[in-house]
């Protein structure tokens, strides 16, 4: 029986010490059908040079040719060469051993399915094991996961693997800001063509630090990108019943409570830089939820925290005293 190829994508642009820990863990498959192609972004750290060290033929590197954006080299993953089967894998995350191995015995299992994957645990910046994710089925619809992902009770993460066919004919992830939803609209349209299939075998680890594209983001990204996700979803809807029956039960909560937290977010930094808010912040902000619902926008202030994050930017001798308490107790690195 001819088995069955993976190709491992990893994105990269300087990825450190994590990154040798990654590619300890893909080169160490128990499952030996795969390659590992690596989207080089200009390191300068010295990533290439130790990843050309390896000797290993495994390893596929495909420079840039320039400094690109993470929209765009995540968005040459369509013009590479693929095997048959495709995952990504971020530079700080881990594989376990029997990842690929697994895999193929669920594809094995439910041909039938149009993405794939396992469980897995978070990881701490060292390393140390922090918790176990939260349970899933062992088969969702596109529809079942969109309500996971509205209700926060599933993430997005590496280790869902797909046909590259599958992947090309949805034209790639979607260029949105920062890549943020991005995944989401990416899954939920893999699992529209069939389903998902899972393994409970804890596959992978994800790795959880400060430094990650979505801890980093600021307002405005975080802002447009969630309005290119709510384009999505209702593109989506108004192909499918059943998706626009959970865009209507639980996009509400879900995209107020995530302008709110824009909002929040945007007040936080201009007090930490003794700055006043901007009025057409909250307008910004606003635009975005008015595109899901236009009767929600005027509701994104109205909580106690907001109102009392809003007067302490209002008020100069509020914001400094604010800055004093976060350098005495967090630092000056905190501001």
């Amino acid at each position: 029986m001819v088995k069955r190829a993976y190709t491992v994508v990893l994105p990269l642009r300087n990825g450190g010490e994590y990154l040798k820990e990654c590619v300890a863990s893909v080169l160490a498959q128990s499952y030996p059908e795969f390659e590992l192609a690596v989207l080089e972004n200009n390191s300068s750290d010295g990533s290439v040079e130790w990843l050309r060290s390896l000797h290993d033929e495994r390893i596929k590197i495909y420079p840039a040719e320039r400094d690109l954006s993470i929209e765009q080299n995540w968005g040459r993953v369509c013009s590479i060469p693929r095997r048959e089967w495709m995952t990504f894998i971020g530079h700080d995350d881990l594989l376990s051993p029997d990842f690929l191995q697994a895999i193929d015995a669920l594809i094995e299992a439910q041909p039938e399915a149009s993405l794939y994957q396992t469980h897995f645990h978070y990881i701490d910046e060292s390393g140390a094991r922090i918790q176990n994710c939260a349970p899933f089925p062992p088969r969702e619809t596109a529809d079942e996961l969109l309500a996971g992902f509205l209700t926060n009770q599933r993430e997005s993460y590496s280790g869902f693997v797909m046909r590259s066919t599958d992947y090309d004919a949805l034209g790639g992830i979607p260029d949105f800001p920062k890549l943020l939803w991005a995944d989401h609209a990416l899954w939920i349209g893999l699992t529209h063509k069939s389903c998902k299939a899972a393994t409970s075998l804890d596959g992978f680890a994800l790795r959880q630090h400060t430094h990650s594209t979505a801890g980093s983001a600021d307002w405005r990204s975080l802002t447009l990108a969630l309005m290119r996700y709510i384009e999505f979803l209702q593109k989506l809807s108004a192909q499918d019943a059943t998706i626009d029956a959970v865009c209507r039960r639980y996009g509400d909560a879900y995209f107020l409570s995530h302008c709110r937290l824009f909002y929040l977010l945007a007040l936080v930094r201009a007090t930490k830089q003794n700055q006043r808010l901007e009025a057409s912040v909250l307008s910004e902000i606003s635009k975005a939820l008015s595109l899901w619902a236009p009767e929600l926008a005027p509701a994104i202030p109205r909580t106690r925290t907001l109102r009392m994050r809003e007067l302490l930017n209002r008020q100069l001798p509020l914001r400094w005293a604010y800055r004093t308490y976060i350098r005495t107790f967090h630092g000056h690195d905190a501001l």
